[in-house]
């Protein structure tokens, strides 16, 4: 038996079953058709499931390569603002920090100040207390810390911010907020436990340099908190905007997208009703046979 070109055989030929398929041009080219159709469905379903029309570098090598770069730069700006956030609780704590250390101050200030032209008992009372009071100084600078970096204890420390992702950075400068630090000394020792009125004026002489030094402390530490409140922000809708630009390069139109399903869902359908009429076709022409 001869076969026929475009037609499907099974036959039996000397007592043994022959399979032959030769396909003719036009069932290749609508079978061609149908296999870039269910291609282009699995790419459109696959669009509309990520809300993406890029989402390999072959779908679109040069949109794919500059949203990864805008992505990655935005992701590098959303980390260090979150460090930002981090440094700025560090400079807040000293903050809080030094608030207290005004009012306990003000507190040493007032029992240095009420000691004028009380007795020898009294003085000595008061000085024991100015002394109680100033050791405390020492305990809120140390606990004034945060994520253990302490900007006023006796030992301070410089805080070092990442600004950008390039990795440019602003230093807070730390400083000493004991009562070592502000310069307030002792009133046993250094003001004669306050038995004259001069001792007293050289206290509170001290003290108020101390409460200039912890007022001035607090301004410079507002400015840093200001600064990295406006870098903070900057870096939010920078990356911000840069990850909306990454999107727009990637992003699918969901529309589009579903009516271009549909077409294909279409076209798929109209491609297996042309191979059913080719078949029918064929098997007409085999009958022949």
């Amino acid at each position: 038996m001869t076969p026929v070109t475009g037609v499907i055989l099974a036959n039996c030929h000397n007592g043994r079953m022959i399979n032959s398929v030769n396909l003719t041009a036009g069932t290749r080219q609508v079978l061609l058709s149908q296999q870039q159709t269910a291609a282009l469905t699995e790419q459109t379903t696959r669009n509309i499931s990520t809300g993406r029309k890029v989402n390999s570098i072959n779908d679109n090598p040069a949109a794919y390569f500059q949203a990864r770069g805008l992505s990655n730069r935005a992701s590098d700006l959303l980390a260090v603002k979150d460090s930002i956030g981090q440094s700025l609780h560090a400079v807040e704590t000293a903050s809080v920090g030094l608030h207290a250390l005004g009012d306990s101050v003000a507190q040493i200030r007032a029992i240095a100040s009420n000691a004028r032209g009380g007795s020898a008992a009294e003085r000595q009372e008061a000085a024991q207390l100015f002394d109680r009071v100033a050791a405390q100084l020492d305990t809120l600078a140390s606990d004034a810390s945060y994520s253990g970096v302490g900007l006023i204890s006796g030992s301070p420390q410089d805080l070092d911010v990442a600004v950008n992702e390039n990795g440019q950075t602003l230093t807070i400068s730390g400083a000493a907020a004991d009562s070592a630090g502000l310069g307030i000394g002792s009133a046993g020792s250094d003001y004669g436990n306050l038995a004259t009125d001069a001792n007293i004026d050289a206290a509170l002489a001290k003290l108020d340099a101390a409460i200039n030094a912890i007022r001035a402390r607090e301004q410079s530490f507002a400015t840093d908190v200001s600064v990295l409140n406006i870098r903070e922000q900057f870096n939010e809708d920078l990356g911000n905007t840069l990850q909306v630009g990454s999107d727009e390069l990637t992003a699918a139109d969901l529309d589009e997208q579903a009516a271009n399903l549909l077409a294909l869902q279409v076209r798929q359908k109209l491609g297996n009703v042309s191979l059913n009429l080719i078949a029918e076709k064929n098997n007409a022409i085999a009958d022949l046979f």
